[in-house]
C-alpha cells in the first residue's frame, strides 16, 4: 500500500480521526503548559529560594502520596461507562460525591501528617490549603465526561486558560514580594479555574444541568472496581514522591527545594505517553 493511499485511509477512519485529534488538543496543551510552568517555575525557585520552595515541594509530595485515597482509582472505570451510557447525570454526581468523602479523608490525614512532623504555622496552613486543593479536585469528574466523549478541546482550553492565569498571578506575586503561602494559594487558584471552567462549558455549551444524583448502588460497585487500582497507583505514586519526603526528614528542608529544581528539568517529557493513553 502507498503512503498515499494509507493516508486515506486515515482519512477515512472517522474513528482514528476523531481520536488523533482529541490526542493532539491534549498533547499540544501540555506541550505549552509544560513550558510555561518550566518557564514560571525557574522564577518562582529563584524568588523563594531553596527553603521555602522546599517546604512547598515537600507538603506537596505528601499530598501527591495521599492523591490515590482522593482519586480512588475511579478516572477508567468512570470514563468507560460514560462512554457507554448516554445520559452522565449519576455517574458524574455518585462519582464526585464518592470522590469527595475521600478528599476530606485524605485532607484530614494531610493535616495531621504536617502537624506531627512539623507544628509550624506556615507548614500547618500550606497543608490546609493543598487539603481544600484536593477536595476541589473532586470536580475532575467533568473532565473524565470530556474525556469519555473524546471532546478533549474544552479540557485543553480551559487548562491553557488556567496556567496563563496562574503564571501571571505568580509573576504578581513575585513584583508583590508576597510570602510562600501565596504561592500555595496560587496552585489552588489553578484547579479553581480549570473546572469553574469545564463546569460552563458542561452546561452552557453542551446544554446539560448539573444533577446531583447519588446511587448508592453504583457507588458500591465503583469503589469493588476500584479498589485494585487504587492499591496498584500507590507504587508509582511513592516512587515517584517518597524522595522528597526522605529529603526533608533525612537532612533538611533546604536540600528539597534543591532536589526539587533539578527533578522538575528530568521529568519533563514524562505526560507524552500520559496524553496518548488518556484519549485511547
Amino acid at each position: 500500500m502507498s503512503i498515499k493511499n494509507y493516508m486515506l485511509n486515515m482519512r477515512n477512519n472517522k474513528y482514528l480521526m476523531k481520536h488523533s485529534a482529541s490526542a493532539a488538543w491534549l498533547l499540544g496543551e501540555n506541550i505549552v503548559s509544560k513550558i510555561i510552568t518550566l518557564l514560571v517555575g525557574v522564577m518562582v525557585a529563584r524568588y523563594l529560594g531553596p527553603t521555602n520552595l522546599g517546604i512547598l515541594t515537600y507538603i506537596i509530595s505528601i499530598m501527591l502520596i495521599l492523591e490515590p485515597i482522593s482519586s480512588l482509582g475511579l478516572k477508567g472505570i468512570l470514563i468507560r461507562n460514560m462512554a457507554r451510557e448516554d445520559e452522565p447525570y449519576e455517574n458524574i454526581s455518585t462519582c464526585f460525591i464518592v470522590k469527595a468523602v475521600g478528599a476530606l479523608c485524605a485532607s484530614i490525614v494531610l493535616f495531621a501528617w504536617v502537624y506531627n512532623h512539623n507544628n509550624d504555622n506556615t507548614y500547618l496552613i500550606i497543608a490546609l490549603i493543598m487539603g481544600l486543593t484536593l477536595i476541589v479536585q473532586s470536580l475532575d469528574v467533568f473532565e473524565y465526561y470530556y474525556l469519555a466523549t473524546t471532546k478533549t478541546k474544552y479540557i485543553a482550553i480551559s487548562k491553557f486558560i488556567s496556567q496563563v492565569a496562574t503564571a501571571i498571578l505568580k509573576i504578581l506575586l513575585i513584583f508583590m514580594v508576597a510570602g510562600v503561602l501565596w504561592f500555595a494559594v496560587a496552585n489552588l487558584v489553578n484547579v479553581v479555574i480549570v473546572f469553574c471552567l469545564l463546569i460552563c462549558c458542561y452546561t452552557f455549551v453542551d446544554k446539560r444541568k448539573l444533577k446531583i444524583i447519588f446511587n448508592k448502588d453504583k457507588a458500591l460497585m465503583l469503589l469493588k472496581e476500584s479498589w485494585p487500582l487504587v492499591v496498584a497507583s500507590y507504587g508509582s505514586i511513592i516512587n515517584m514522591n517518597i524522595d522528597k519526603i526522605m529529603i526533608g526528614n533525612i537532612l533538611d528542608i533546604k536540600s528539597v527545594g534543591l532536589y526539587e529544581v533539578v527533578v522538575k528539568l528530568s521529568t519533563f517529557a514524562y505526560f507524552i505517553p500520559v496524553v496518548i493513553g488518556n484519549t485511547l
